[in-house]
């Protein structure tokens, strides 16, 4: 694939996800439940399992679920329920009549999968005690706090990298953009340390990764949570990620975006039309080599902050891969929760490492026309 116009994008103009209103609402009532389903996952009572989803399905009311947040509330709740339920017997909330519809029902309302994602596992989980977990464990809790700490900057990251796409590379607006989005990141490489550091991979591979799975909904397969903070992928996408001429990245973008919530898919959407199909980097080296009277000087500083910024992605990178490193030795395969090997985020990290020494060549032709 030479072309991102092949990814596929959700259709529309949707609201910034409603996160806050999400997590204070229970639309199914499961509030009291979500407290036990830990041990009742624990100790095996798929049954009692299998009678709430049973009891919430033959009661759901649509109208409890006539607006966005009440939505994705049930939507992730749904999914603590059916992945518990799963995980104990394979694909037994299957025997429960109406639920895989109302799910197709939820995933239509809000113009997304039809089940859970890392978005309703972290930001739209509640805080406190009416927190959604699978294991009740503590590492548990750090992990969702970390997914919220690392993606609660990403909507205002797409609105930054929306304006970015629209400003001059030699004008001071795209090196303060760029220094904008490089703060908003800032969060993502202190989450996944925190993961490093206070999560070992026996608890991490062994009791909380094994409710990271795919559930079929009326013969489809959706992926569910994954550990590979994925919501990176529209950043990587727009910056340098488009024509890198990666078959393997593009197959990791296709099935992130497919998880992405609408509004991020929307931002991502309008941006790369604004980018003519192409990435950041692309457009920079076009116009500079199409531009007759460009600003050197400026163009080269905000190419050095373009530069910082790839070398927080590459920082992150790099933690990540260390935190893979450890923990898919203990799996049946040597695989990441996203489906991925090492050799995923590898290429990654080599795709980011070749977007900086693309700039430098910029930044060299740039001083070589300014005369030294």
């Amino acid at each position: 694939m030479d072309s991102i116009q092949e990814l596929e994008f959700t259709s529309g103009n949707p609201d910034r996800p409603p996160y806050t209103e999400s997590q204070a609402l229970d639309p199914l009532g499961v509030d009291r439940f979500m407290q036990i389903l830990p041990d009742l996952t624990r100790s095996g009572q798929l049954d009692v399992i299998l009678n709430k989803l049973r009891f919430i399905t033959e009661n759901f009311d649509q109208s409890n679920c006539a607006s966005i947040p009440h939505c994705f509330a049930a939507l992730r709740d749904f999914d603590f329920l059916i992945t518990s339920a799963h995980v104990l017997g394979a694909n037994s909330y299957k025997g429960i009549q109406r639920l895989q519809e109302i799910l197709e029902v939820l995933g239509r309302l809000t113009d997304h999968n039809p089940r859970g994602c890392n978005f309703t596992y972290g930001l739209f989980n509640p805080e406190d005690d009416r927190m959604r977990t699978f294991t009740g464990l503590n590492e548990e809790r750090i992990f969702i706090h970390a997914i919220q700490k690392g993606t609660k900057g990403l909507d205002d990251s797409l609105l930054t990298l929306k304006r970015l796409s629209m400003v001059r590379v030699d004008s001071r607006d795209f090196e303060y953009l760029t220094d904008e989005i490089t703060i908003q990141f800032a969060p993502m490489l202190p989450a996944v340390v925190e993961v490093l550091r206070k999560i070992t991979p026996e608890v991490f591979s062994r009791q909380i990764v094994r409710f990271f799975v795919p559930l079929d909904i009326n013969g489809k397969t959706y992926p569910g949570i994954t550990g590979a903070q994925i919501q990176n992928v529209c950043i990587d996408l727009i910056v340098y990620g488009a024509n890198s001429y990666s078959e393997q990245y593009y197959s990791y973008a296709a099935r992130s975006l497919a998880s992405m919530l609408p509004f991020q898919q929307s931002i991502t959407r309008q941006i790369l039309q604004q980018l003519q199909q192409t990435s950041l980097l692309n457009k920079i080296e076009r116009d500079i080599a199409l531009c007759e009277n460009i600003d050197s000087a400026q163009a080269i500083t905000s190419l050095n902050s373009l530069q910082r910024f790839l070398r927080k992605i590459l920082r992150f990178r790099w933690a990540h891969r260390r935190l893979a490193q450890k923990n898919l030795p203990l799996r049946k395969k040597e695989l990441g929760s996203g489906g991925y090997a090492l050799d995923l985020l590898d290429d990654l990290i080599q795709i980011t490492r070749i977007a900086s020494l693309r700039i430098d060549q910029v930044k060299a032709d740039l001083s070589i026309r300014n005369g030294g």
